[in-house]
């Protein structure tokens, strides 16, 4: 019910409604940290690994997550409402050979377009019947391809 971070013998009645609220927050905002931590640390020892074996800048690195999530925001934590901190995503590509570093781009691509993207950058073709479009153009210069979706459905349960 609480989060393990309670004491064993925590009992809410003898707290106010803004001290749960407190307590509550702090917990799951130190679990969000351990696992932000976790996954940094284990991206350093991968970058580690591929720059002792000289791959570093000859492999492309894809970096995202699940949808955004709110920490406070709107009084909200958690990703259920649609405002742009749900919506939003981690998503981090590294590849120096044709992508700028530094880049931040706003255009709309989703979980769909995944696949075509990295197919594209194996030099594979997309197979027809996969949904998604590649966006590899889009992150090597920076423009959208002619066309580009502008729109996105969001959807939560």
């Amino acid at each position: 019910m609480f989060p393990a971070e309670f004491p064993e013998n925590y009992d809410p009645a003898n707290h106010t409604d803004e001290e749960n609220t407190r307590l509550a927050y702090n917990a799951y905002l130190k679990k969000f940290l351990r696992c932000v931590k976790g996954i940094d640390d284990n991206l350093g020892r991968l970058f580690k690994h591929l720059e002792d074996a000289g791959q570093l800048d000859n492999t492309v690195i894809i970096y995202t997550g699940d949808q955004g999530f709110m920490l406070g925001e709107h009084d909200y934590q958690d990703k259920r409402w649609m405002y742009e901190e749900s919506q939003r995503m981690p998503f981090l590509v590294r590849y120096p050979k044709t992508i700028k570093a530094g880049q931040r781009l706003d255009s709309i691509i989703e979980n769909v377009d995944y696949g075509p993207t990295m197919l594209d950058f194996a030099g594979a073709e997309t197979p027809g019947n996969v949904q998604g479009d590649s966006f590899k153009s889009l992150l090597e210069t920076g423009e959208e391809p002619e066309g580009w979706k502008q729109e996105a459905y969001y959807r939560y349960w």
